[in-house]
Parts: structure tokens; C-alpha cells; sequence
């Protein structure tokens, strides 16, 4: 009896870890430029430039906080969902959403798990689906 409590209490302290670890945003590896791209479905390039960082930003809040990008978005069990950038939105409707490539590359994780790193290139192209 003591055994399958002494278990149970262990899987429920890593399923508790799994829900505070996917939850927390990427901060960035010490401080830097990051270069940022935006593509409206177009082709249109929304904005070009290259922004500071420091080690404790993360990529969602630079963006959601930058001047000219104003990211929005939804945040979800599986991270922040890009809506708009630029005043651009991506939309159910029109069948659109916003690709993100790293240094020339499709991303694999979302915006909240891409970690900054001095000289990082990041786009986000307006596509549909």
C-alpha cells in the first residue's frame, strides 16, 4: 500500500513539472542583436531591422513590446499563438497563419520556445494552409 502511494505521489509530482516547464518562455543566452523579419502573405516585407536584447528577454516579450512589430497573440497549453505582427493578422477566415523560420530554417518549436542568441534570424512569413 505504501509502495503505490509512495508511486502515485511520484507521478503526479512529474506531470506537475511538465505543466510549469511547458509553460515558461525561452529567455536569452546573455545579450545581443537578434535580426527580425516580417513577410505579409503578399510578399510585402512589414518590417526588417535588427533589436536588442538582454539576458533576461525572451523573443515573445521583445515583440509583443517593439514599437513597430506589437505582436498579439493567444497563449495555450502549447505556448504563445502568433495572431498579428505589424498590425497584420492571421486568420481561420482567410486560412492563414505565421510561419517562423531560424536562420534560414523551418522552426520546429514555437515563438515562446526559441531561445535569443547573439546574431539569431528569425522570420515570420504570413502563409496559408
Amino acid at each position: 500500500m505504501k509502495r503505490k502511494f509512495t508511486i502515485l505521489t511520484l507521478v503526479i509530482v512529474l506531470v506537475f513539472g511538465l505543466f510549469v516547464v511547458s509553460g515558461c518562455k525561452k529567455k536569452a543566452e546573455g545579450e545581443g542583436n537578434a535580426t527580425v523579419q516580417i513577410v505579409d502573405f503578399d510578399g510585402k516585407e512589414l518590417f526588417n531591422d535588427e533589436i536588442k536584447f538582454d539576458a533576461d528577454d525572451t523573443l515573445v516579450d521583445l515583440l509583443k513590446n517593439h514599437k513597430k512589430i506589437k505582436m498579439t497573440g493567444e497563449t495555450s497549453e502549447y505556448g504563445f499563438y502568433v495572431v498579428s505582427l505589424c498590425r497584420v493578422s492571421a486568420s481561420n477566415e482567410d486560412h492563414t497563419y505565421w510561419s517562423i523560420e531560424v536562420n534560414g530554417e523551418y522552426s520546429l518549436v514555437g515563438v515562446s520556445d526559441i531561445t535569443l542568441v547573439d546574431g539569431i534570424e528569425i522570420a515570420f512569413l504570413l502563409i496559408g494552409w
